[in-house]
């Protein structure tokens, strides 16, 4: 969702009057709330019928004229037909799952499925005619969000940020690495380390503090923070360390250094927009990227990343982009 903010900026920039209105799922909405493209937030709470009537009953009485499919999922497919959009834009067979294609009646040409999503997602403006699309995210936190960080992260310090989640599993780096990470970080760079993630994420920052000694342990905001919060948090980062995950995709459109961490996923396709070379991948190993969700039974590509290799990536950011 976070990368699909090109489109409507693209958008915006090309038709100023047009009406943008967005179909999220509720956790997703606070990405969303006060973006100057963005008109209407439309909260799909369920598919069970009687919640999705009630969406859907709201979708449609905004007249929408056209309906964009991004996802490219059975449920964003639904959605899309259900709007009362005469005009469903879509990917074209290949790059469409959970038959989600028969939802839609307009069709991007097809492309290769492999590159970044951002270059995907332009393809919809330029199929709509607005040839001089490019990436723009315009990601501004409130003040309030702001103000908060300051508190969190106060000036005067180099803050590593190290996002400790996933939403995937087996996109997950374990416990032991963040902490020689972290101490790497401290020792061999000066940087203060903040730890955050979800809520979901509360007892792998605890494993992790577990691993340190209790002297100057980094600072926890793990599950503390609102999600409009966490953007700001990055915002104030000298560099981010993240899983492939929301946040690293915050982080990029911040324009915040990040050291990107792949595994399973492929990082040419879903890496931090326009810093391909940051990001520590194991794509030496044969089965890599397998796209699983959890952990196969020969794991190996997410624990064989060392933190001293991620330790120099970041010198090597650093370097690249001073202060």
């Amino acid at each position: 969702m976070v990368n699909s903010l090109v489109l409507a900026n693209a958008l915006k920039r090309a038709w100023p009057d047009c009406f943008i209105g967005w179909a999220v799922h509720p956790k997703a909405r606070g990405v969303l709330e006060g973006h100057p493209a963005i008109g209407e937030i439309h909260c799909v709470e369920s598919l069970a019928p009687a919640a999705l009537r009630r969406t859907m009953e709201e979708v449609r009485s905004r007249g929408y004229s056209i309906a964009i499919d991004m996802q490219h999922l059975f449920k964003s497919g639904l959605i899309a037909f259900l709007s009362g959009a005469p005009r469903r834009i879509g990917f074209d067979f290949n790059r469409t799952r959970e038959l989600s294609w028969l939802f839609t009646n307009d069709k991007l040409p097809p492309h290769d499925p492999q590159r970044h999503v951002v270059e995907q997602y332009l393809e919809f403006a330029r199929h709509l005619g607005i040839d001089d699309a490019r990436p723009e995210w315009r990601l501004s936190p409130s003040a309030a969000a702001r103000e908060r960080a300051e508190l969190l992260l106060p000036d005067g310090r180099s803050w590593a940020v190290l996002h400790v989640g996933a939403g995937k599993p087996a996109n997950r780096w374990h416990a032991p690495g963040w902490a020689r990470l972290a101490r790497g970080l401290s020792a061999q760079h000066g940087l203060s380390v903040a730890l955050v993630g979800g809520p979901g994420e509360a007892d792998a920052a605890r494993e992790i503090l577990a691993l340190l000694p209790p002297i100057a342990p980094p600072l926890d905001l793990v599950g503390k923070t609102s999600l409009e919060e966490l953007t700001a948090l990055l915002e104030r980062a000298r560099v981010v360390v993240s899983c492939d995950s929301g946040p690293m995709h915050v982080a990029a459109a911040l324009s915040r250094p990040v050291v990107a961490l792949f595994g399973p996923a492929n990082h040419l396709r879903t890496g931090p927009y326009g810093q391909m070379n940051h990001v520590v991948a194991r794509q030496d190993l044969w089965c890599s990227p397998c796209f699983r969700k959890k952990p196969c039974s020969h794991y190996e590509c997410m624990p064989g990343i060392h933190a001293q290799q991620v330790v120099e990536k970041v010198a090597a950011v650093l370097r690249e982009r001073p202060a």
